[in-house]
């Protein structure tokens, strides 16, 4: 068992079941309780979490490398749109119009809401081959600080950048049609692309740990991705439903948190309660995107582990033994 502690998921290993009497069957047969870390889906959020509390202050000031820059940028983006736009309803702006005057008919959101799923998409690609760093480093027993973390993982990082731009340019493409949709076509074109984008997604969960983890190139790295989800579909397609999940209520929990304050009558905000919301959603990625980055992590090296299980030990014997 020491031999596979090196990537942090020995206590998710099978425990051995207790004896089955001689003949019992169906609902007398003793069978072992899966514990909650053992589970595929729900494992990967409790082992990061735990991985959270023990290197809280890495995970977070590391991370806040990449993603306060993105917040900063979204604030600034936000800025200048409602400097030179007034109001949603008499305004028509679209995303090519916004950047090379093509004319389309939209809302502002649609460009904010563009621009924030482009740079946070980036900005978790990015967070996420640094919090791999710290659970193979934590896990391997070396020291974990963000300097020793961010030197490993900085000759990956333009690989990852690579691969989040092959593995997401339908993003890019795919908005351009969008904004030319009027409100009425947009809602169920909405929901008939729910499965594409969670495929797409599924493909490329894993680029950022595999690209960190196996020193792989861009093209390499979504490759042998995309080669591990198709192993385990149904897991990966569960998993990206939860991060959406747990991602999108942690974000509407704080971002409400001024509109909390402001019902208690301890704070007001005044004519500042929209700007209150908007930093307090943003900053709701610093804890959000290296949660979900831990998670995926975990994720990538328990399939790693029920598929390729023996070259998982082959290799902590070289690290420990070498």
């Amino acid at each position: 068992m020491a031999a596979v502690a090196w990537i942090g998921i020995e206590q998710a290993a099978p425990q051995p079941a207790r004896p089955v009497e001689p003949g019992a069957t169906g609902a007398s047969a003793v069978r072992p309780r899966l514990r909650r870390h053992e589970r595929r889906v729900l494992g990967p959020f409790d082992l990061a979490s735990t991985a959270f509390q023990r290197n809280a202050r890495e995970v977070l000031l590391g991370s806040a490398v990449f993603i306060v820059p993105t917040v900063a940028i979204n604030l600034l983006v936000s800025n200048i749109v409602f400097a030179n736009f007034t109001g949603f309803d008499e305004v028509a702006i679209s995303v090519p119009e916004f950047i090379g005057g093509v004319e389309a008919a939209t809302g502002v959101e649609t460009v904010l809401g563009f621009l924030a799923i482009v740079i946070n998409s980036l900005a978790v690609a990015m967070t996420g081959g640094y919090v791999t760093g710290v659970v193979l480093r934590s896990s391997l027993g070396l020291e974990v600080t963000v300097g020793s973390v961010l030197r490993g993982m900085a000759g990956r990082l333009p690989s990852i950048m690579v691969a989040w731009l092959i593995g997401h340019s339908w993003m890019v493409l795919g908005s351009v049609a969008l904004v030319r949709l009027s409100s009425v076509d947009l809602a169920p074109l909405a929901v008939v692309s729910v499965p594409f984008v969670a495929w797409i997604v599924g493909l490329t969960l894993f680029a950022s740990p595999v690209i960190v983890a196996e020193r792989r190139g861009p093209l390499a790295g979504l490759r042998r991705a995309a080669g591990l989800v198709r192993k385990q579909w149904g897991v990966a397609i569960g998993f990206v439903g939860l991060c959406a999940l747990i991602g999108g209520g942690l974000r509407l929990l704080i971002g409400s948190l001024p509109q909390l304050i402001e019902a208690t009558g301890l704070l007001t905000f005044g004519r500042f309660g929209g700007v209150a919301e908007g930093v307090a959603s943003q900053l709701s990625q610093l804890m959000i995107v290296p949660l979900v980055g831990l998670a995926t992590a975990q994720c990538y090296l328990q399939m790693r582990m029920d598929r390729e299980g023996m070259d998982l030990i082959v290799e902590a014997d070289v690290v420990f033994t070498g």
